[in-house]
């Protein structure tokens, strides 16, 4: 009807040359970037003292205490 949005012809929607990867942000409270293997204090989830593991999707916090993950959303 208005022609909003344009597709090309192999059905894939059209780009400005320039491609987006998406990537994770990890900071801290305090803007700090956040790396595999830092050791933070987990509030939200009562974790206690945890340290990050990068998996498949992102990252996920793991328990030094109890060994629990949990996934950065």
């Amino acid at each position: 009807m208005f022609k909003f949005f344009k597709r090309n012809p192999n059905g894939k929607a059209k780009s400005n040359g320039q491609q987006k990867k998406s990537s994770i942000q990890f900071v801290d409270i305090d803007g700090q970037p956040l790396a595999e293997g830092d050791r933070v204090q987990s509030l939200r989830y009562d974790l206690g003292e945890c340290v990050i593991v990068a998996v498949e999707k992102g990252y996920d916090y793991e328990s030094v205490e109890t060994g629990e993950r949990v996934s950065f959303a």
